[in-house]
């Protein structure tokens, strides 16, 4: 769905004031982090198929991962607001559950990451289980601008979404892997450390026994 959007136009930048109206930098993302989605649980299954392939699964992953994210650089570089993030939610004008709300959001994207980042036998199923929640964002915003939702559904149906997909991550990789998260997710976002030796640092951490 993310790749048919390209037949249409959309905003070359994100309206502050209304951010659920989708826009040249979203749509480039949500296209490379189905990639990643796809990609981390393609590697799944070939280890799932091959020794060969498992031994090697730790570094494939993160070399794979490491060259998306530097691909969501440079489209933010290029096509994003300075100053103005969904991750880091830096606007505290925001009202109480909107702000504290997209940072739940945020730290989701946070967890899905670092679940593709923990290469085990459930890596296939934790790449997959991120798509829910990129691919119903971009048809809940597509309704969205066609006027045939409003913003509180699109909140509804991603929360739920979000939840879900939470959930699975939770039953994968139980509290401990959420705690690891917890701390890149400070970190980065209280503290705005650089991400890559945060997630570097997550990345060894998670896959130590691959590198026994």
């Amino acid at each position: 769905m993310s790749c048919s959007s390209f037949i249409f136009h959309v905003l070359s930048k994100r309206i502050y004031e209304n951010p659920l109206i989708i826009y040249e930098e979203y749509r480039i993302h949500a296209v490379l982090f189905t990639c990643r989605a796809i990609f981390v649980s393609f590697i799944g299954l070939a280890a799932a198929k091959s020794e060969l392939v498992n031994y090697y699964l730790s570094p494939i992953l993160g070399i794979t991962v490491l060259v998306l994210h530097i691909l969501v650089d440079i489209v933010t570089a290029k096509f994003g607001t300075p100053g103005m993030t969904a991750v880091r939610v830096e606007d505290k004008n925001y009202k109480f559950h909107i702000y504290y709300g997209k940072r739940l959001y945020s730290f989701y994207q946070f967890i899905a990451l670092a679940s593709h980042l923990s290469g085990d036998s459930s890596i296939s199923d934790l790449g997959w289980n991120a798509v829910i929640a990129i691919q119903s964002s971009s048809f809940l915003m597509t309704l969205k601008r066609k006027n045939i939702i409003e913003w509180y559904w699109h909140a509804f149906f991603y929360t739920f979404a979000l939840i879900l997909s939470s959930v699975y991550i939770y039953m994968a990789k139980g509290y401990v892997f959420f705690l690891y998260s917890l701390i890149v997710f400070t970190g980065r976002v209280f503290f705005n450390i650089n991400k890559y030796p945060l997630w570097f640092a997550f990345y060894l951490l998670v896959n130590k026994i691959a590198f026994a």
